[in-house]
């Protein structure tokens, strides 16, 4: 199972009922056709675990090639991009982060509440960054990160929450000050603007630089 994807993230109830999860005593249980009927995912979430099988409809047996790494074919193929975008999106839909808190975890809610956008947690060896991208051309327009201040060239040893968002290249030398808002980490320099989110700038400053950065995300 791809169980990076639900690291640091808690269920959320409400969230998986509507998803369309099934309450069995504890536990919440979601089944989901795959390869044309042929086979069937279960994904059950119990006491902050999550576990999932697929097996073959007609034979009642579970089927496990699709996490073979070494297992090729068309019919694998298919099974296993099918089983991992289901969970892909169950992690997205059904769970909240832990990971990001504070200043990070308020500009998350308020993109999901204004733009429906969730958090994506797209690499396996990076579980401390997400993105958020427009629903109408997947552009992202904010990239959330949890780095070490050297990085930035700031002091400290404790972590810091940054976000990266587009920002207007014309006016991206006003904005820079060297503590708050710094030349993009790990994104176009020219166009991003890494913002840290130590709670020194306002939330509602934020929320501002993060509407404008999906306003410019919608240019092709």
């Amino acid at each position: 199972m791809l169980s990076f994807l639900f690291k640091n993230r808690t269920a959320d109830p409400q969230k998986l009922l509507g998803y369309g999860f099934l309450k069995e005593g504890g536990a919440y249980v979601y089944t989901k056709p795959l390869a044309g009927g042929e086979l069937e995912a279960k994904i059950t979430v119990c006491g902050g675990e999550v576990s999932t099988k697929v097996f073959d409809v007609s034979l009642g047996d579970e089927y496990t090639l699709h996490l073979v790494d070494g297992a090729s074919g068309e019919f694998v193929g298919a099974v296993r991009a099918e089983y991992e975008g289901l969970l892909r999106d169950v992690a997205e839909k059904c769970f909240n982060s832990d990971v990001f808190k504070n200043q990070s975890k308020e500009i998350a809610l308020y993109a999901e509440k204004t733009y429906g956008s969730r958090l994506e947690f797209l690499w396996a060896d990076l579980p401390d960054a997400a993105v958020l991208r427009r629903a109408d051309n997947a552009k992202w327009y904010v990239v959330f990160m949890k780095i070490h201040p050297r990085k930035l060239g700031l002091e400290g040893e404790d972590p810091l929450d940054i976000m990266d968002v587009r920002y207007p290249a014309e006016l991206l030398e006003k904005i820079l000050n060297g503590a708050n808002f710094l030349r993009a980490y790990h994104m176009n320099k020219k166009h991003w603007l890494t913002a840290v989110l130590d709670g020194a700038v306002p939330t509602a400053d934020l929320l501002r630089l993060l509407d404008q950065s999906y306003a410019l995300a919608a240019k092709r």
